[in-house]
């Protein structure tokens, strides 16, 4: 219960510096939410001016607690930080130092809030946002400020901006952040060209200790520009990434060789894009005598996408075999851009913001192999550029166990060559059935659709690429929505459907056509390959008329690799005459038989086994034994330390790290596990994993799952719905589509965003 009279004293003596450490302490030990500030507001600051006090009075108190907050330095604080910088925003609107306070009030709680939260993607996205309006704000009223107040603000704006920028480097993926990245790094080079050069000089060596921000700035640019370079912009965008490499480069005798050799090649990538490949290939030559192997395929890439240019394809994927990576470096470079043990890991890897030269390399070998008219060597890369990192949970669960100083069960899983396991996978499904490949190259979207030919189990992929970059920006603009809702505890219907909808557009048109085709052709089950089709909503595409979707014409369900799809189709399962009395385990955070467990074992008549770690000496053995798995709770996706992320039942709460290592099922049908996704679209989790994957690699059959939040009653409906069907004897993509068609039947007006996260991942 809030204590409104402490809060009460509190406001009388915020304003005064003599008290600031008592605050400070009160708020450390104070329960805050972002509701306070609000409340705070109607309770006593709204009285207070009805009584002569001014809104800029009000103002200042509200973001002087918000910085006070700050200091606590965790979540809740920075929450409440950034609800008094909202709420002060109206109450003075013509004051020039409020607004500049409240603009780093709010990059600050936003930044500090990505920081403990574990989950930064998004939030680094508008951290960046406010940090340039901050910026921009200073620039605005430059000439109306203070002699004496010009240093200390241009000293805070480029200290902030430089540890925020250390940070994201931290974070890495600048493609996630390229628009936001190349706004703050404009807007700060730009402001310090107005400000007097000794003034800039002392900022750049004084705001961050041991840094030179004048080259960090230039070096993000480049990285920035370098991520925009697919649309109708992208001439505009190499050319800036040139110019910032130039300069940076014309500076060379505060270079390292290392930072110069880096830049050179980024030179030259740039140059590519801009249609200088000889130019771009005579640099890259310059590097293929270097001691270091990662410059040598660096060169060897650039050398690559130059003969790609030329229309040489063999030629180009004869140079790329020669330096293609294997599984355990394309799972080494995983470890080192999402498990670093401290920010000093981050801030000196000078490969921090580039794209894994691995990834590139098998995403050209992909390129490579479609130019060449080569449906092998394309199905092939397009796997391990979506799934490697699945297939390294199934067969390298001891490595991964040794990593992390966990016992762990050898995996049964057995990975073939992808080619064989797309033709093995299609024999063993019914008639009807195609295997839509999906991958994410650089905003290049890489499909192969593979079925039988002939009624033989040969596949022959038809294969195609197209510009992704719209349909990632609208993925982006949907993940910040729908995450923007959550955090603030509100629908705001009408804009997350907006945001939803343009995503939907933008898939469809991107898969429409090939899919029609498809559908034209009589095709029964489609199964989509691939981490980044998981990402995707593509079930809820829309197909004829505005109302259809794919999911309306046929049974969809996903795979997040080729191996994974074989290993769970070959898992002999339950006969559909013999599905009640399955044993049932549960994971639940309430006590059992409440929810949606409950439930389940009614309709599957089966005596429920409840798992609790805490509880039971033979945890892992109860679990693995369930041949129907049923999960109501969490999977918190931590996204800087995946691995440390945690599914949380209650009072068993199950470490990530622990599922991937030490569950093997014996015999799992299915994982009811709709409520377990993050609540993070996952666009902000890290690339391949997710407890639909990790279920999948342990041994389940197929999966339930969500990519976002689902709501409580549609899990439940969901849940009752697909196993009345499964119970029935029902398949399980037939059991998946007749429940959801059932259930938009009875609420027509149900909002696509509602239910297109929740799929069917596994076998068919």
């Amino acid at each position: 219960m809030t204590d409104w009279e402490t809060w009460s004293r509190i406001l009388d003596v915020a304003q005064d510096p003599r008290h600031r450490d008592a605050v400070q302490q009160f708020l450390a030990q104070a329960d805050l939410s972002a509701e306070i500030p609000t409340l705070l507001d109607e309770k006593f600051l709204a009285p207070s001016r009805a009584d002569g006090a001014s809104g800029e009075e009000c103002a200042y108190l509200l973001c002087n607690l918000g910085f006070a907050a700050l200091v606590a330095g965790t979540g809740a604080s920075a929450e409440f930080a950034i609800a008094c910088g909202q709420v002060a925003e109206p109450l003075a609107p013509g004051s020039t130092d409020l607004e500049l306070r409240r603009h780093f009030l709010l990059a600050k709680g936003t930044s500090t809030l990505a920081i403990q939260t574990g989950q930064p993607h998004l939030y680094w996205a508008a951290a960046l946002e406010r940090c340039t309006a901050y910026l921009r704000a200073i620039d605005r009223y430059l000439q109306q400020l203070p002699d004496d107040a010009v240093e200390p603000n241009a000293m805070a704006a480029y200290s902030f901006a430089g540890q925020l920028l250390l940070q994201i480097r931290r974070v890495g993926n600048p493609d996630f952040f390229g628009r936001e990245l190349i706004a703050l790094v404009s807007v700060a080079l730009a402001l310090a060209g107005r400000l007097p050069e000794a003034l800039v000089s002392r900022l750049w060596s004084t705001t961050v200790p041991g840094t030179d921000v004048a080259a960090l700035l230039r070096q993000t640019g480049v990285a920035a520009e370098h991520a925009m370079q697919f649309g109708a912009d992208s001439t505009e965008h190499a050319s800036a990434g040139l110019l910032y490499v130039e300069e940076l480069l014309s500076e060379s005798a505060r270079l390292s060789d290392s930072d110069r050799g880096h830049l050179l090649q980024s030179k030259a990538e740039l140059m590519l894009l801009l249609g200088q490949g000889p130019d771009a290939a005579a640099i890259a030559e310059r590097f293929e005598s270097s001691p270091s192997e990662a410059d040598q395929r660096r060169a060897a890439a650039i050398r690559a996408r130059h003969q790609l240019m030329e229309g040489d394809a063999k030629a180009a994927a004869g140079l790329l075999a020669g330096i293609a990576p294997t599984s355990d470096t394309l799972v080494e470079d995983w470890c080192v851009s999402w498990l670093g043990e401290d920010d000093s890991h981050w801030i000196s890897n000078s490969e921090a913001m580039s794209r894994s030269v691995s990834r590139q390399i098998v995403g050209l070998q992909a390129i490579a192999a479609l130019e060449a008219d080569d449906p092998p060597g394309f199905v092939a890369a397009a796997d391990r550029l979506g799934g490697f990192l699945v297939d390294s949970f199934c067969t390298d669960s001891a490595a991964w166990a040794k990593k992390l100083n966990r016992p762990a069960q050898q995996s049964e899983v057995e990975l073939i060559e992808p080619i064989a396991a797309l033709g093995e996978a299609l024999g063993s499904l019914p008639g009807g059935t195609v295997l839509v490949q999906v991958a994410l190259f650089e905003n290049e979207l890489l499909t192969a659709v593979a079925r039988r030919s002939d009624g033989e189990s040969i596949p022959q992929p038809a294969m195609q690429r197209v510009n992704a970059r719209p349909m990632c920006e609208a993925h982006k603009a949907w993940s910040l929505a729908r995450f923007d809702a959550l955090e603030n505890e509100t629908h705001r219907e009408a804009g997350v459907a907006a945001t939803f909808s343009c995503l939907v557009d933008e898939v469809s048109r991107a898969l429409r056509e090939p899919l029609q085709e498809l559908l034209a052709e009589g095709v029964e089950q489609i199964v989509f390959i691939g981490d980044d089709a998981m990402n995707l909503p593509l079930h809820a595409m829309r197909i004829g008329t505005e109302d259809e979707r794919l999911i309306d014409r046929i049974p969809v369900s996903y795979a997040p690799s080729l191996n994974v799809l074989r290993a769970s189709i070959r898992r002999i399962p339950t006969e559909s005459t013999g599905r009640a009395g399955v044993r049932l385990g549960v994971l639940a955070d309430v006590d059992f038989p409440d929810g949606n467990a409950n439930v389940v074992a009614s309709l599957l008549a089966s005596e429920p086994h409840v798992c609790r770690a805490a509880d039971d000496a033979d945890f892992w053995g109860t679990v693995a034994a369930s041949r129907v798995l049923h999960i109501d709770g969490r999977f918190q996706v931590n996204g800087r330390l995946p691995l440390e992320s945690v599914l949380d039942v209650g009072d068993s709460d199950v470490a990530a790290a622990d599922l991937v290592t030490r569950l093997r099922f014996a015999h799992c049908d299915v994982v009811s596990a709709m409520a377990s996704e993050s609540s993070l679209a996952t666009m902000a989790r890290p690339p391949g994993f997710d407890l639909a994957a990790i279920m999948l690699t342990a041994g389940a059959r197929s999966v339930l799952a969500s990519c976002w939040e689902a709501e409580e009653d549609l899990v439940s409906t969901m849940t009752r719905l697909f196993f009345e069907h499964w119970a029935q004897g029902t398949e399980p993509g037939r059991a998946f589509r007749d429940a959801l068609l059932a259930l938009r039947s009875a609420r027509p007006s149900l909002p696509d965003h509602r239910w297109a996260g929740i799929r069917l991942v596994g076998a068919p």
